[in-house]
């Protein structure tokens, strides 16, 4: 017969310089159930932090070396790290140490000397936040899945039923098609085929980064592990089968190059859905401009278009498009709710600045990694 699943203890960093209150509050902890390491110093506790991500840090803050609000600021500099609850232990009562601690994002304030109940009361209350934002994650992400699992039959059906016309066509017994005629219909046939395969490419890619099973919501999933030109590939995404020879000669697209290590996939499927939008209710120009600095990058993507009312930008959901638009585009295409949901997949933040009365800009912005692209070479294509 299986064993019923027992959840693991939860792990806490344990960081003072006082050897008696660190034993102590070790000891209380241990027995309450939980698995703890204590460290002296804040230098030796990082590395640890960084190898295990615990799931509660307990830092006093009057420390030799690194006090505990360095030790905070250095965890915060880390992407990985700077979601871990933490908790400063102090014998520090004044409004402003309180106010320090909690602008460097600390859940709670421990004064000492403080009680077995107050110890394991902040202790649970933190713990058990953390493990509802966990699930809460797991629920978007599962969400996520399943809407992306009934969006893809619409995405690929107007260039499944274009090769299913081209074949009838070619293979009629009617067919009185010269030669001229043929080739059209088999230009249209792989146009269609190219479109299928990065539709299928893309759906792809994207489910097996944002659904991975035992995803533990720190988005490590969501980066790639090399680096890459941010000018190169999204000026190349956009000339490619997925948008037509029309759609391309509208877009007036520039890039600032700058390296990057956000997920292929989840960005350029983004930019698609972005850049679709405008394309949908205009037929003027998009424009598209990517910017970058030493942490982060910016793409604004500008149409002509008559604009939104704000109501409808804050109602639009995954299956409703807005008021019918100018033309019909391939496929249903996932709107720019779902390209929201996966800009902060990869730690991106969307904004859209619209009314009825002119177009729409899109504000995606998003970390990067900055380096100077002389001295690192594109990896070889093969």
């Amino acid at each position: 017969m299986a064993q019923p699943f027992e959840k693991s203890p939860s792990t806490i960093v344990l960081v003072d310089d006082d050897f008696d209150i660190r034993s102590v509050t070790k000891e209380i902890l241990k027995i309450k159930g939980y698995l703890v390491r204590d460290f002296e110093r804040s230098v030796d506790a990082i590395e640890h932090i960084r190898l295990s991500r615990p799931d509660l840090i307990l830092c006093d803050i009057a420390m030799p070396e690194m006090d505990g609000f360095e030790l905070r600021k250095v965890l915060i500099d880390d992407s990985e790290l700077a979601n871990i609850p933490f908790v400063f232990v102090t014998a520090k009562t004044g409004r402003e140490s309180q106010r320090s601690g909690m602008k460097l994002g600390a859940v709670d304030y421990l004064t000492k000397p403080f009680s077995i109940r107050e110890l394991t009361d902040v202790v649970e209350t933190c713990i058990t936040r953390s493990e509802t934002v966990f699930e809460q994650l797991q629920e978007k992400a599962n969400q996520l899945r399943e809407e992306l699992l009934l969006i893809f039959p619409h995405e690929i059906n107007t260039p499944l039923s274009q090769l299913r016309m081209c074949i009838y066509l070619m293979s009629s017994p009617y067919n009185s098609l010269g030669v001229d005629k043929r080739d059209e219909v088999l230009s249209s046939m792989a146009v269609a085929s190219d479109r299928l395969e990065a539709i299928s490419s893309q759906f792809r890619d994207i489910l097996s980064l944002v659904l991975v099973e035992g995803n533990d919501g720190s988005n490590n999933s969501f980066f790639a592990t090399e680096r890459y030109d941010l000018e190169e590939s999204l000026t190349r995404f956009l000339s490619g089968p997925q948008f037509t020879d029309d759609d391309q000669r509208r877009l007036d697209a520039s890039f600032e190059p700058v390296l990057s290590a956000v997920a292929k996939p989840l960005l350029e499927r983004c930019l698609f859905e972005l850049v679709s939008n405008g394309l949908i209710h205009t037929t003027g120009r998009i424009v598209i401009n990517g910017i970058g600095n030493a942490d982060s990058y910016v793409i604004l993507i500008q149409d002509e278009g008559a604009g939104f009312e704000e109501k409808a930008l804050t109602s639009v959901d995954l299956f409703r498009q807005f008021e019918a638009p100018s033309r019909q585009r391939n496929g249903l295409g996932l709107g720019i709710a779902t390209a929201r949901r996966l800009a902060q997949g990869f730690g991106g933040e969307l904004t859209i600045d619209s009314n009825a009365d002119s177009g729409t800009k899109c504000c995606l912005k998003f970390p990067i990694t900055h380096l100077d692209l002389a001295s690192w070479e594109l990896p070889s294509s093969n």
